[in-house]
């Protein structure tokens, strides 16, 4: 166990850069997210794969490893139920939560909203999806949510 720590020192000091993605990415970053300031991540992915995992996620898809697009996929699937009442509605505090993940301006919230309905209703009339897992339902849904959020530029962070 000592070995192990030193290594992760080690790999601190010199590699700061891999650090970061290590924090960012990776199954360490989904599994513990910034416990302990991102270390709890780091370690996980060096003790997992010697961070393998987290180094592939950051160049293959950069976008998913941290910021909005993740945080909202991690919200999605923990919350998928209420939000999809919450859509069905038009209201609700957790379409909220997801759009203040993507920090969108007040003024562009209901044409978002609409947007994601429009689109979510589609989802829900087809015949299969009462038969879909819950992590089809909530990777649909953010697949809808991740395309009209793009379509709405500078008024919603996707950074």
């Amino acid at each position: 166990m000592k070995k192990l720590l030193l290594l992760i020192a080690l790999l601190f000091t010199a590699m700061p850069s891999h650090a970061n993605l290590w924090k960012n990415c990776g199954i360490g970053h989904w599994i513990a997210g910034p416990t302990w300031n991102g270390y709890l991540a780091i370690t996980t992915n060096v003790t997992f794969d010697l961070g393998t995992t987290a180094t592939i996620s950051q160049v293959v898809t950069p976008g998913t490893c941290a910021g909005p697009l993740w945080s909202a996929a991690k919200f999605i699937n923990d919350t998928y139920p209420r939000l999809e009442e919450d859509t069905a509605q038009g209201q609700g505090e957790h379409l909220m939560a997801m759009l203040d993940i993507f920090e969108c301006d007040s003024d562009v919230r209901p044409q978002v909203v609409n947007s994601i309905r429009q689109e979510f209703n589609r989802l829900v009339s087809d015949a299969n999806y009462v038969e879909k897992t819950h992590s089809q339902k909530a990777e649909a849904y953010y697949l809808i949510v991740e395309d009209k959020i793009t379509h709405f530029g500078k008024q919603c962070n996707l950074v």
